[in-house]
């Protein structure tokens, strides 16, 4: 897959996963049994899967959303669970996954760059050769002329 489709699709995991965060934190906040930590180990770990499955929940219903603006790429049922279930991972594990992205790009147009400059290098140093066996044709063939007008001009042995 292309780098550049790769990165717009990250960035819109990233708005989804903006979005389905600030979901969450709207229902923690009208809920305040699951804004809080429970002391108790086993309601803790309730909670804290409820959050999950709640984080899962927004992430499907905020690309069931995008899925209605044009152009979104997010068409069709399962394409809206999965951009949902990876939204719910969260902004800041995309926000990295696209700085990688970026990087790994700018890594491939440097090489992109270096391949241009070093084909360039590559003609000048074929036009140089070029240039010198056309100097050294051109030598040669002066002496040839010159040991050719030699020869005529040279006095007959004598015998």
């Amino acid at each position: 897959m292309d780098i550049t489709k790769l990165t717009a699709i990250v960035s819109i995991l990233i708005t989804l996963s903006i979005a389905s965060e600030r979901l969450v934190e709207i229902i923690k906040n009208l809920m305040p049994s699951i804004n809080q930590e429970n002391p108790d180990a086993k309601k803790e770990g309730w909670r804290r899967a409820f959050i999950q499955i709640l984080a899962v929940l927004s992430g499907i219903f905020t690309a069931w959303l995008a899925s209605n603006i044009p152009d979104s790429g997010i068409q069709g049922t399962f394409t809206i669970a999965a951009f949902g279930l990876l939204a719910s991972g969260g902004s800041a594990f995309w926000n990295s996954i696209l700085e990688y992205l970026l990087k790994v790009k700018d890594i491939k147009e440097v090489e992109a760059e270096t391949k241009k400059e070093l084909k360039n290098v590559e003609i000048e140093k074929a036009v140089e050769l070029k240039t010198i066996e056309v100097e050294e044709a051109k030598a040669l063939a002066d002496i040839a002329v010159n040991k050719e007008t030699l020869s005529l001009h040279k006095p007959p042995v004598s015998a």
